[in-house]
């Protein structure tokens, strides 16, 4: 029999509302425990909790659920959750200044990834530990304050940049990939005018590992005095895009056919192959 999960949780003044999930066969199936503050015969406050059934996730939260306080959300379902969430929003004529306040919990609960904020913390410490040990002399001595990553989880961008000042192009970039247990932040570090010293790790919550190196093949980026175009040298954008990573350069080859110069552009400046 296959595990259930709280796919959400909601809480309201006076009560609390769980959608329990159940996966058999490929079909989920879902069933709402909820639990609220009433009055009994002789108006007096009790409480009482109810179970019901339902054969969609849609048909098992409440009415006007998108005004609820979020406790949390699934990482399996939170994009689907994420995008009702915004559409009723969006569609909501009785919204006041509650409800805004109410939209920044959900914002930051359905942009965690599913983390806790404990998992964000051992990850953010294991990745200070991973920036120290490369450049902790740049660190110290200009007293550099490093990535906090819950900002970068609460945002709609996952990806994060952190550049050492003192370090001749020296770059760390970071991302997070998956949800939930399989969260991890991605980092790439290099040095733009020094060869050998590019890496790659994988952080989790229990732990770090180099995954990469020796990636980034020049030593140096090319400055160029205008963005790639149609009319910038074959030979040129052709060397440009063969000193990238093979997944890169598979990126870069579609970006280049598609004639999206913008895209093909910001790639290979965010990579560190030129600078415009």
């Amino acid at each position: 029999m296959d595990k259930q999960i709280v796919v959400i949780s909601l809480g309201a003044e006076g009560g609390r509302i769980t959608v329990l999930g159940h996966q058999r066969d490929g079909v989920w199936s879902f069933k709402v425990d909820g639990v609220g503050m009433d009055l009994d015969e002789n108006d007096e406050e009790v409480w009482r909790s109810w179970s019901c059934d339902a054969t969609s996730l849609m048909d098992a939260l409440p009415p006007s659920w998108w005004r609820y306080s979020p406790m949390k959300v699934h990482p399996q379902f939170a994009d689907q959750i994420r995008r009702e969430y915004e559409r009723c929003r969006a569609e909501d004529d009785e919204r006041s200044s509650w409800h805004d306040y109410g939209h920044e919990r959900w914002i930051n609960i359905l942009s965690m990834r599913g983390l806790t904020e404990d998992a964000i913390l051992a990850i953010q410490q294991r990745f200070h530990e991973l920036i120290r040990e490369r450049v902790a002399l740049f660190i110290d001595t200009q007293q550099l304050e490093l990535p906090e990553l819950v900002s970068l989880l609460t945002s709609s961008d996952s990806s994060g940049w952190f550049e050492i000042p003192g370090v001749a192009g020296g770059v760390f970039s970071y991302r997070f990939e998956g949800n939930g247990e399989q969260a991890k932040l991605v980092t790439r570090s290099w040095c733009r005018f020094a060869s050998g010293l590019d890496q790659q790790h994988e952080i989790t919550a229990q732990g770090s590992k180099l995954v990469d190196e020796g990636f980034f093949k020049i030593p140096i980026s090319y400055g160029i005095s205008e963005p790639l175009s149609a009319n910038s040298n074959r030979d040129d954008i052709k060397k440009f895009i063969g000193w990238l990573r093979e997944d890169e350069k598979r990126k870069a080859q579609e970006l280049l056919t598609a004639g999206d110069w913008k895209a093909l552009n910001q790639l290979l400046v965010d990579e560190g192959i030129i600078s415009i």
